[in-house]
């Protein structure tokens, strides 16, 4: 699990840190807060092969015509010449250095842990990265013994699909929804039904891993949202970490509503601001972020 993240120079921020991380974090705050730079920063420290993560996070924004350069913080027109991000875990604690386009480990301590940290994920729901192919999730899940949990939130969401299954037309895999009167490819299906459908097979990852969500409720009905709630609380006492940015009141009233009481204790809030590239944070337990909900809402709207 990660404990900790310290960051400098990266994109907005110039000095940051988060430290008491809980096996569900939730990001929250107004745009251009650093949430998204957050788990940029956690996965790029995180990865094995942190140029592979680099090009991950560029790609998610193939808006800006400089990606690349866009990672690292601009002092006037030009950007600094490196930024460091600092990753504290059980099995110890690393640093990254980003010089340019590339990435690299300058320290990772104990010495030989690298690979024995856990694995780390970014579900992107509507980035420009590229995916996971949506049948290759399934056959993961289904290896993995969750199948029938990822199912029965769809149905609960959309009790009229019986089942969910690949189908092979031209030889293609394909994820189809059975329903009473025949099979139709998932990709028919509604945003909100296909964003609860794809959250819940990536959450079917190995215990001891960590999946950053951006903005998950992207799209969804507050019913579906529910669901979603239902997911990552499921991988959370699977022993996966969950850290997620959002926007959305009601998936914060989700979350807490479908944590049992002693749950609470697992789940942390951090409302972040940003201001003169100094990213600060109000951390708050989960206990306390239920009786002070109106705080949080007030960075949401």
């Amino acid at each position: 699990m990660i404990r900790s993240v310290e960051i400098e120079n990266l994109r907005g921020i110039r000095k940051g840190k988060l430290s008491d991380l809980t096996p569900l974090v939730v990001l929250v705050g107004p745009n251009n807060s650093g949430k998204s730079t957050v788990l940029d920063a956690i996965l790029i420290g995180t990865h094995r092969h942190p140029r592979t993560a680099v090009d991950f996070v560029t790609q998610r924004r193939r808006d800006f015509d400089n990606a690349r350069g866009m990672l690292l913080r601009r002092s006037g027109d030009e950007p600094v010449e490196s930024a460091t991000i600092g990753i504290s875990t059980p099995v110890g604690d690393r640093h990254v250095t980003v010089r340019g386009a590339n990435a690299e480990f300058t320290d990772v301590q104990p010495p030989g842990d690298l690979q024995a940290a856990p694995e780390v994920r970014m579900v992107d729901p509507v980035g420009a990265a590229p995916r996971t192919p949506l049948h290759i999730l399934y056959t993961q899940a289904s290896e993995r013994g969750f199948r029938s949990q990822a199912k029965s939130l769809v149905r609960a969401l959309a009790p009229e699909i019986q089942d969910v299954e690949i189908l092979s037309p031209a030889n293609t895999p394909i994820v189809y929804l059975v329903f009473d009167d025949g099979a139709r490819p998932e990709g028919t299906a509604g945003d909100g039904l296909r964003m609860l459908l794809r959250l819940s097979l990536e959450l079917a990852a190995p215990a001891g891993s960590v999946e950053l969500l951006e903005e998950p409720e992207l799209h969804m009905h507050p019913a579906a949202m529910k669901q979603a709630s239902r997911a990552i609380w499921a991988a959370v006492e699977r022993g996966i970490q969950v850290i997620a940015s959002t926007h959305s009141l009601d998936l914060i009233d989700s979350l807490l509503a479908e944590a049992k009481v002693e749950e609470l204790d697992k789940l942390s809030f951090y409302r972040l601001q940003l201001k003169q590239g100094i990213l600060s944070s109000n951390r708050m337990t989960g206990r306390e972020a239920a009786a002070a909900r109106s705080e949080i809402e007030a960075d949401l709207r």
